[in-house]
């Protein structure tokens, strides 16, 4: 399963949601085009962090304005990751934060429990 988030230049810097099982393996993608074009900047560079938890990147793949990650979420909880859009003259950065969260598919969690948010 994929998800996608388009960045467009009103959005503010909200947290991104992901929620997934644990050892789930995802693809991420981030559309930085609705920013771009209203900018009229392109994002040449990408650059991505786990700030804290345990998730992990497989393979990443940048072209102009889209990163497209496989991330993985090997234990339990909650995991931050920061990725960065770049342009080529280094003038604008685009900072995106998404928030992973990893349940125990063994654990029955009701959608509206504090497990599960």
């Amino acid at each position: 399963m994929a998800v996608t988030f388009k960045i467009r230049p009103n959005d503010g810097l909200g947290v991104r949601r992901v929620r997934r099982l644990k050892g789930q393996t995802e693809q991420i993608k981030i559309d930085f085009a609705p920013w771009s074009d209203q900018a009229g900047v392109t994002l040449t560079s990408m650059t991505q962090e786990v700030v804290s938890g345990t998730a992990t990147f497989g393979t990443v793949q940048q072209s102009d304005n889209t990163w497209i990650a496989f991330v993985s979420t090997p234990d339990e909880g909650g995991s931050l990751i920061k990725v960065i859009g770049t342009d080529a003259g280094g003038s604008y950065l685009v900072p995106v934060v998404l928030a992973l969260y990893a349940r125990d598919p063994s654990f029955a969690a009701t959608a509206g429990s504090d497990y599960w948010r």
